[in-house]
């Protein structure tokens, strides 16, 4: 136990998080571990392969990844990161907690869940990624639909213009940045804008996942 400082908070390390880590690679400009990224945007911009790229590229590489699919015995989608395939919420014994593990949470309708299935969906995000050992990527189509408290405990937003008006407005209150002037950056239905709020020093806007945004660009407005 830390000896008492004066009034000064102590440090102390809290033993289910000690493999929390940076990107060896990208450092705060990488996604760190665990991470839990909201990725939304219509069909055929890009989220898919936005949540491959993440997948594929940390350092350490991740140990497992698990999809969890609406119709995991109708999709080819994630066959090329060999991943396992699942039709329901995952339990926290899904998680050795001695591997660096993924979940990816594909064409889930999140609308229609049960008062259940919503707690689950939030103790994913609110206690198992960050001390069973998981990170989280959400890919859906209408960010309305992401529960509030999801959305909150999420570290990162990876956005494409094509959001509805609706979620613009909610995005830039949230933020404190013009998502309608940020998405000006985007030049084609592929391109997307990722606000990072997991306070750990890297940009707070990026285009495309890795490219720094100034906060001072005259086009953020």
């Amino acid at each position: 136990m830390p000896a008492s400082s004066g009034g000064v908070v102590c440090k102390w390390s809290n033993k289910d998080k000690e493999d929390h880590h940076l990107d060896k690679k990208r450092g705060p400009l990488g996604f760190a571990y665990p991470s839990r990224i909201l990725i939304c945007g219509k069909q055929n911009c890009g989220k898919g392969v936005t949540a491959m790229n993440i997948a594929c590229t940390p350092y350490p590489a991740y140990d497992t990844i698990t999809v969890w699919h609406y119709a995991p015995e109708h999709t080819q989608e994630w066959k090329d990161i060999d991943a396992k395939m699942i039709a329901d919420c995952p339990k926290i014994e899904d998680f050795p907690k001695e591997k660096k593990n993924l979940l990816i949470i594909d064409d889930i309708d999140l609308i229609n869940m049960t008062r259940k299935e919503k707690g689950d969906l939030d103790r994913l995000f609110g206690y198992i990624s960050t001390h069973a050992s998981c990170s989280i990527l959400l890919c859906t189509q209408d960010f309305a639909s992401v529960p509030i408290s999801v959305r909150r405990k999420c570290t990162h937003w990876v956005l494409f213009p094509s959001v509805d008006f609706s979620a613009n407005r909610h995005v830039s209150m949230a933020t404190g940045h013009n998502f309608k002037e940020l998405a000006k950056l985007c030049k084609t239905k592929h391109d997307s804008i990722c606000f990072d709020m997991s306070g750990n020093g890297g940009p707070e806007l990026r285009l495309n996942l890795y490219i720094p945004i100034c906060q001072s660009d005259p086009n953020e407005g």
